[in-house]
């Protein structure tokens, strides 16, 4: 791997990848949204993100993002769902019930 590159590997399957644009989307919004797209339910019948992660502090680490240097890749699980945020805008969500063998996330 080169140096400055980022790769990171999990092994449940891919169910949602999306975007977010840091200009009129807030990460937490699009999370939401993803979430509710897999699970099938409404965006309020999920449990508060908060209760998983400190919803401020990931948007605001997104939000200065285009000031990190190198690529940022935020995991976190919420009931069954791995949850990926990626600095460039991505978000990837797994079914952590579904294994499978190691494969990359993502590649910068």
């Amino acid at each position: 791997m080169a140096t400055g590159s980022l790769e990171l590997h999990r092994r449940c399957t891919p169910v949602v990848d999306t975007e977010y644009d840091d200009k009129t989307d807030a990460p937490v919004v699009m999370i939401a949204e993803a979430l509710a797209d897999v699970t099938g339910k409404e965006i309020a019948e999920l449990p508060p993100l908060h209760d998983y992660i400190d919803c401020g502090a990931l948007n605001q680490l997104f939000e200065a993002s285009e000031k990190l240097t190198g690529d940022v890749v935020l995991s976190f699980t919420v009931e069954q769902w791995n949850v990926f945020v990626r600095s460039d805008g991505v978000v990837r969500i797994c079914d952590g019930t579904d294994l499978n063998e190691p494969e990359p996330v993502f590649e910068a």
